[in-house]
């Protein structure tokens, strides 16, 4: 399987562990050891995730991509949420683009701050909408992670 493999725990309420290699993620149940949710997408690589901690729903799943897309998930339902946002695919043009680190400012918020190799500026990027809220320049090089 080709592209960035990675796993995530999710928040202790939650109870279960995220894993993703290539265009495919599985959220796996830590008390049954077993597949809950999984999706497969030919045409997405993912390469970052986080969770948001929930607001009025329940957590959010956020996965970054190596066309620099992010896509906002339901774990329970394994359903996307709103539009991908476009994100670094639109701002890193002919440079690598791959989202490589996410970050949660809250659920009130309702957007996840991202970052990516190819440019040193962090977007902030809403959930449901895929919009660009804001971006700012944290450096001269690209961004490998984001705590």
């Amino acid at each position: 399987m080709a592209g960035p493999r990675g796993c995530l725990f999710a928040p202790e309420d939650v109870g279960a562990l995220l894993s993703h290699a290539g265009g495919r993620w599985k959220l796996w149940r830590e008390s049954e050891a077993a597949i809950e949710v999984a999706h497969n997408d030919a045409s997405e690589s993912y390469s970052a995730a986080c969770w948001i901690p929930p607001g009025k729903g329940g957590h959010i799943l956020v996965l970054g991509c190596s066309s620099g897309r992010i896509q906002a998930w339901d774990p329970n339902a394994g359903e996307l949420l709103g539009k991908p946002a476009e994100a670094f695919r639109v701002v890193a043009q002919g440079a690598d683009c791959a989202v490589t680190g996410l970050a949660a400012p809250g659920p009130s918020r309702g957007t996840v701050f991202a970052a990516c190799n190819g440019t040193p500026e962090i977007l902030e990027v809403g959930l449901l909408d895929g919009t660009t809220r804001g971006s700012f320049r944290a450096g001269k090089a690209g961004i490998c992670r984001l705590a």
